[in-house]
């Protein structure tokens, strides 16, 4: 079984996402139980997982995300 554990982000926020992927997302990736996904939101038809980084058709808000 695996979980995911959804990160809500905004776009703009790459090097945010970056420091977080070097200090604890990194721990994260090193179980194999364990998928860090960033949430953001975009002007997506549908969603695209571009890496770590998962864009959704939603406003690029928490409350949207």
């Amino acid at each position: 079984m695996k979980i995911i554990v959804g990160v809500l982000t905004q776009l703009i926020e790459t090097e945010r996402r970056l420091a977080c992927s070097d200090t604890w997302v990194c721990r994260l990736k090193q179980s194999n139980n364990v998928r860090p996904v960033f949430l953001v939101g975009d002007t997506v038809s549908q969603p695209i997982l571009n890496g770590d980084v998962l864009h959704l058709n939603c406003r690029d808000d928490y409350m949207a995300l």
